[in-house]
């Protein structure tokens, strides 16, 4: 429904407008209007406002000759124009973007729609001796334990309460039932607040600054009553951890440790994108480190509001404990052999994954001759298993590069490749 905002509604809408003549209006100072949802500040010392029509998702405005307005986004929303024969300057500031209107010529009308588009790389507002320099707008600032938020169990209305753990420089958080934020909710900063649960059960949430800067998405997962969460089991995969792991490193343990975070909705990562369930990567980055405190936390292995310099986020000896400790059920049955390895001959190719007796003689000789696993723990001597695993995988590359003439030259090859095929089989059975 369109409002006109002139003469006597022009008193109900905009209390700050005098008027010399009809359609004839002067606007004095800032007047507040809501176009679509986006709430508008429109100003001008000098402005002569023929006219302001408000319709759904836009505003049309008629200036005279030589007057000029501005528009206000404290949200940041873009401002597209109908120019007709305006002059404008749309620009984004540290607090706000901010559209000019200016009528050269005759009196006209220009359209004005708030998008839901933010815009993009704010500008200093100041002018001083640098004239208006460049500003980079700062990303929100990760809190001690990383960005949380939650939801409860659903309730009888079909809503949950969603709690939210954040910094100090938050303003705004986005909430959606997609991936990609389209389309979201913003709400003010607050410590939680009650949402109605989508049908899949699963809503996201970025936390945004004063700049219109929002954080990495996290996904919550909403469980309904009878779902009893604690005792839920995951398929985890089976990979035994041994390398201590930290921010900023790659390395082929944290591709398995991402998979072993995303498959429990309290530790995941995120839900879509890099480092979501079936994308992730040998880079510990900063989702990487939000889980692993998650996983810390959830365990009891550090308490929530831990300094990050004693362990909170650090894959460590406990840390990896409790991996292992969790993931020993989701390995194939553990056999302890002791003695010499036992005569036979390999007839199959292994690799990464396989299991069987064979896999156990494989590591039975590997660590018999010097190649050894692990120190301890599965793999370790006495602690052989029958699957082959990454600790198989990379023991098995140094005894090929160690008899590389033999292995390795005869197929054209210079570097250990952790495949048990024909060369390796060959010099192993002989």
């Amino acid at each position: 429904m369109k409002k006109l905002l002139i003469l006597f509604l022009g008193v109900l809408f905009l209390p700050n407008l005098t008027f010399a003549a009809f359609n004839d209006v002067t606007l004095t100072t800032d007047t507040v209007i809501s176009v679509g949802g986006y709430t508008l500040n429109v100003s001008g010392s000098s402005a002569v406002v023929e006219s302001i029509v408000i319709d759904t998702s836009s505003f049309s405005v008629t200036l005279s000759s030589g007057s000029s307005i501005q528009i206000t986004s404290p949200t940041y929303q873009q401002l597209s124009v109908d120019v007709g024969t305006f002059t404008t300057s749309n620009t984004c500031i540290t607090n706000s973007s901010v559209l000019t209107l200016s009528s050269s010529g005759a009196s006209g009308t220009v359209v004005v729609t708030p998008q839901a588009t933010i815009c993009s790389t704010p500008v200093s507002s100041g002018g001083g001796g640098g004239g208006g320099g460049g500003f980079s707008a700062p990303y929100p600032t990760a809190p001690v334990g990383g960005f949380i938020a939650t939801a409860d169990v659903t309730n009888s209305q079909n809503k949950t309460v969603l709690h939210f753990g954040f910094g100090n420089d938050i303003t705004s958080i986005a909430i959606s039932d997609n991936a990609n934020f389209t389309p979201a909710s913003y709400i003010n900063a607050t410590s939680s607040v009650e949402w109605t649960v989508p049908i899949t059960k699963i809503l996201y949430v970025k936390y945004c600054n004063k700049y219109v800067k929002c954080s990495d998405p996290l996904r919550v997962q909403i469980n309904n009553p009878e779902e009893n969460t604690t005792q839920k089991t995951f398929e985890l995969p089976a990979y035994i951890f041994s390398t201590t792991l930290r921010l900023g490193i790659k390395h082929p343990d944290i591709m398995w440790l991402q998979k072993y975070l995303n498959a429990n909705p309290d530790t995941q990562l995120t839900g879509s994108g890099i480092g979501s369930p079936g994308n992730e990567t040998d880079y510990f980055g900063q989702l990487t480190e939000d889980a692993v405190r998650r996983f810390q936390i959830k365990y009891g292995i550090v308490s929530a509001g831990t300094p990050a310099t004693t362990g909170f986020g650090l894959v460590g000896p406990q840390t990896r404990a409790k991996l292992n400790e969790l993931n020993t059920d989701k390995l194939p049955s553990i056999q302890n052999v002791n003695g010499p390895l036992e005569t036979g001959v390999f007839t199959r190719d292994l690799s990464l994954g396989d299991t069987g007796n064979d896999v156990l003689q494989l590591q039975l000789y590997l660590n018999k001759n010097g190649f050894i696993l692990s120190d301890s723990g599965p793999g370790s001597r006495g602690n052989e298993t029958n699957y082959f695993g990454l600790l198989t995988k990379t023991a098995l590359i140094k005894f090929q590069e160690a008899h590389a003439l033999d292995i390795l030259t005869p197929v054209g090859l210079t570097k250990g490749t952790g495949y048990f095929g024909p060369s390796t089989r060959a010099f192993v059975n002989k």
